[in-house]
């Protein structure tokens, strides 16, 4: 059995587009940057707290590099400056022993004298 009935053929009309898609645009894009500025805001504080602890752990080890660099310094200038070491080198430096008479000594009350002062038999101060 067949059913004939009117079908018109409204194929040249053009549907309207919907007039809300706008404003779901609008709120997509505002929600996408309220969660991004939440994320940003989350995010910052952590990163310079991580950026500052890499600067000391940095600076700490540049610290201690430059102590021992001290401390060699400090061991290089006292074996330079040992008096056995300056003892052998004293005909190399042009340098003499001072003769005895050459030798002055500070007594007790402040006085120099050129020979050794004598130590008290009773043993004073």
């Amino acid at each position: 059995m067949t059913i004939i009935s009117y079908r018109p053929q409204n194929a040249w009309l053009r549907p309207q587009l919907d007039g809300g898609w706008w404003r779901w645009l609008l709120r997509s894009l505002a929600y996408g940057g309220l969660v991004a500025l939440v994320l940003v805001s989350a995010a910052l504080p952590r990163q310079e707290r991580l950026r500052l602890a890499y600067e000391i752990a940095k600076l700490r080890k540049e610290t201690a590099s430059l102590e021992r660099q001290i401390q060699e310094l400090e061991l290089a200038k006292n074996r330079l400056l040992a008096p056995s070491r300056l003892a052998k080198s004293l005909p190399e430096l042009g340098l003499h022993l001072p003769q005895p008479d050459q030798v002055l000594y500070l007594t007790p009350q402040g006085e120099l004298v050129a020979s050794r002062p004598k130590k008290d038999a009773g043993g004073a101060r």
